[in-house]
């Protein structure tokens, strides 16, 4: 699994030393899970969770902008929980022609959400599209799959000659703690989305009831794939775990990760020829330690040193 390698890490530690640029403000209620995609017009969008609190997100902000790495003008939500939903986790997106694809969770129970016996732990992956011409003109395509285990936070990445999802869920779903892990599925065609085909990563230790394990990202260069997972816990709620592999199915264990960076729920794009990445969050009071949870969306530079 651990091959031939570079351990990334953030260009001034720009979060932790709060240098980073702010594209998003936190408004009144804080950032949490976004995503970022471009418009026919190669405009900038960032859409995410907006939730002061630890509760239940009922809508994804919407902020616009000419640049990924510069202040953007935020709008009215993108999107608003209907009838029947019960929140709007964790947005991604994959841009196939014209058309952008939105995924997201619908968590059933989260923070005292009521729920009955045979739902328990089971929450539910939404699928939308929308014409780059009008990213906000969304067409609602439901429920792509569910899955017990409390299942959340899903990333689309094209992998051979199909789609991948990868998403976060607990083993052990009833207990107090369990095993954090990053599972997969595949599709032909983003509509339609087979069995759970095996996990990237286990032996994730569950420090939360909810599960410790966050915000999966998979990412590709030359050498192999990078994943990164968001790993909350006490006092570690910017902890961000990465490792390596040549096999983008098979990330080991948590013992072979290669390096943790201080960045919550992050996103990895290229822009100006730069590598960048993301780092949100307003829950960092909930995990016990000292760190501003007012914060919006910020940017900083990704770099790579040799492994």
């Amino acid at each position: 699994m651990v091959g031939r390698h570079y351990v990334p890490y953030i260009v001034g530690d720009a979060f932790r030393n709060r240098t980073a640029v702010e594209i998003v403000p936190p408004g009144e209620t804080g950032c949490n899970d976004h995503c970022l995609f471009q418009d026919a017009e190669s405009r900038w969008h960032c859409i995410g969770i907006t939730n002061a609190e630890v509760t239940n997100g009922e809508s994804f902000f919407h902020a616009v902008g000419d640049s990924p790495i510069r202040p953007m003008k935020v709008l009215d939500p993108i999107y608003e929980i209907r009838e029947g939903e019960r929140t709007c986790w964790a947005p991604c997106n994959v841009v196939v022609g014209d058309t952008i694809h939105y995924f997201w969770t619908d968590a059933l129970e989260f923070y005292g959400v009521p729920q009955s016996e045979d739902e328990r732990g089971v929450f539910h992956q939404r699928h939308a599209t929308a014409p780059l011409s009008d990213v906000r003109d969304w067409t609602h395509h439901g429920i792509v799959f569910q899955e017990e285990g409390g299942v959340r936070d899903p990333e689309v990445v094209w992998v051979g000659d199909r789609w991948m999802m990868i998403y976060c869920r607990r083993v052990g779903f009833g207990g107090r703690y369990g095993e954090s892990v990053v599972s997969y599925r595949y599709s032909d065609d983003l509509f339609h989305w087979g069995v759970r085909a095996g996990d990237l990563i286990r032996d994730l230790e569950d420090t939360q009831w909810f599960g410790s394990s966050e915000s999966p990202f998979l990412y590709q260069r030359e050498e192999g794939w990078y994943l990164f997972v968001t790993h909350v816990g006490t006092a570690n709620y910017h902890r961000t775990k990465v490792w390596f592999s040549e096999d983008p199915t098979n990330f080991g264990t948590d013992e072979d990760r290669i390096g943790i960076i201080f960045t919550h729920a992050t996103q990895i794009f290229e822009h100006e020829g730069k590598t960048w990445l993301t780092n949100t969050g307003c829950h960092a009071a909930y995990y016990g330690y000292d760190f501003p949870s007012d914060i919006g969306v910020e940017v900083a530079e990704l770099a790579w040193k040799a492994g």
